[in-house]
């Protein structure tokens, strides 16, 4: 068994049994791994930090062929992201955006730009004054990057340019407007589609100053409803977002 390495951020861990733990890892371009960290549910581990959510790390590990899970050796971490991950108010948003990862992203995707767009959210965090909306821009992005972001600047069924309210699909695969509308019964708000469009001009520092709490909300629904529609998923960490929910 040659041992192999990869960078790679945590995450999520999964009890195996009394004593080990499974570690999902995010690597930069190499799609998610799951490795067993051997010890790792013991009080005192010889892995520490290491396993805590969106560490980046180089981690090292023993690959069997044809053999989905790998063996963890060591590793080394190159920035602990735990002070902004664990902040009281934005905890249960990175869980979001790590369940998002865990159950929707494909295991042999392409995690590249994935990867690049997790690390903008983590590093423009701890400035940023609005972490719902950044969570926004995550999903709308995470959405994008697997080809399944819906056009929000025309009607997905006539064509036209639509700056207004659109209406989502039944299969959540675009919005139409009123002219098209055949009982669609969820509306998207201008404001809304302005920041979808928007977030593909501008990065993770930028703040969109016209969306207000029933956008956010509102936005929110769609994505998340999408998601978990085209995954087949219950994202149950959106239950503990109060503001948006």
């Amino acid at each position: 068994m040659p041992l192999q390495s990869a960078k790679a951020m945590v995450i999520g861990t999964t009890v195996f049994n009394e004593q080990d733990k499974i570690v999902h890892l995010l690597t930069s371009g190499e799609g998610i791994k799951k490795v067993v960290a051997k010890g790792s549910s013991k009080g005192r581990n010889r892995f520490g930090s290491l396993l805590e959510l969106f560490t980046e790390g180089e981690f090292f590990f023993y690959a069997k062929e044809n053999r989905d899970l790998a063996t963890l050796s060591k590793g080394e971490v190159i920035v602990s992201y735990f002070e902004t991950v664990s902040a009281p108010d934005r905890v249960f948003y990175f869980y979001l955006m790590a369940e998002i990862l865990m159950k929707f992203v494909p295991r042999n995707f392409d995690t590249e730009r994935i990867y690049k767009l997790v690390k903008s959210v983590l590093q423009n965090s701890p400035e940023h004054p609005d972490i719902s909306q950044l969570l926004l821009y995550y999903m709308t992005w995470i959405l994008r990057i697997e080809g399944m972001m819906f056009e929000t600047g025309r009607c997905g069924a006539c064509g036209k340019f639509s700056p207004d309210t659109g209406w989502v699909m039944h299969d959540y695969r675009g919005i139409v407007c009123d002219r098209c509308r055949t009982g669609e019964q969820v509306p998207l708000g201008s404001r809304a589609l302005e920041y979808a469009e928007w977030s593909k001009r501008n990065d993770t520092s930028a703040v969109f100053t016209e969306l207000s709490e029933a956008d956010r909300k509102n936005l929110f629904q769609v994505l998340k409803n999408k998601i978990e529609f085209h995954g087949e998923i219950a994202l149950h960490a959106a239950r503990y977002l109060a503001d948006l929910t």
